[in-house]
């Protein structure tokens, strides 16, 4: 946004400020590597406080794989290897985060779970079904460990419950909320 807004002229500008200017969460996800997200997020954190040790710093993780897209939850549930690969980012990111105020949002659209579940659920079984739950728990918790970190867990939009809301407080439950 702020890119496209600052090659606008100054009526436009004066416009459109708000937008440009507002604080944003950067997406850690796949496209990082393991051993490389821990080096972004320290670099991320140092720009976004820009000398100020206190400021809040907004995140995004976005790494669940598979989850939407051509590789879906639905088609299919992360392997042993995709799971460890994982955890792995998930330790690393916390790790980097470390002391610093963050509000992280997990896995936007995180009601895939659902999917997943429904998806699953007969053909493998209860547990192994509430696998992609399971690990979004588990980072939860991890990233909620850190001492000034506060976890959104996002499920979506009202408009994918269509007013089911017990499912989606189910799936919450279930995603470690």
């Amino acid at each position: 946004a702020y890119n496209g807004w600052s090659k606008l002229g100054a009526a436009k500008k004066d416009q459109l400020a708000l937008f440009a200017t507002i604080e944003k969460a950067l997406y850690f996800g796949r496209w990082m590597s393991d051993d490389e997200v821990a080096g972004k997020a320290r670099a991320y954190i140092a720009g976004a406080q820009a000398g100020d040790p206190d400021k809040l710093v907004l995140m995004t993780l976005f790494r669940m794989f598979p989850w939407e897209g051509e590789a879906r939850i639905d088609q299919r549930l992360p392997t042993a290897a995709e799971q460890a690969s994982y955890r792995r980012f998930v330790t690393n990111l916390a790790g980097a985060i470390g002391e610093a105020p963050v509000a992280i949002v997990v896995q936007p659209d995180g009601y895939f779970v659902r999917k997943a579940f429904e998806a699953w659920v007969g053909k493998v079984g209860r547990k192994k079904a509430l696998t992609p739950a399971r690990m979004l728990a588990w980072t939860v918790r991890t990233l909620a460990a850190q001492p000034r970190t506060t976890v959104y867990l996002d499920m979506g939009s009202e408009d994918w419950a269509r007013g089911d809301y017990r499912s989606v407080a189910k799936y919450l439950r279930l995603s470690g909320v």
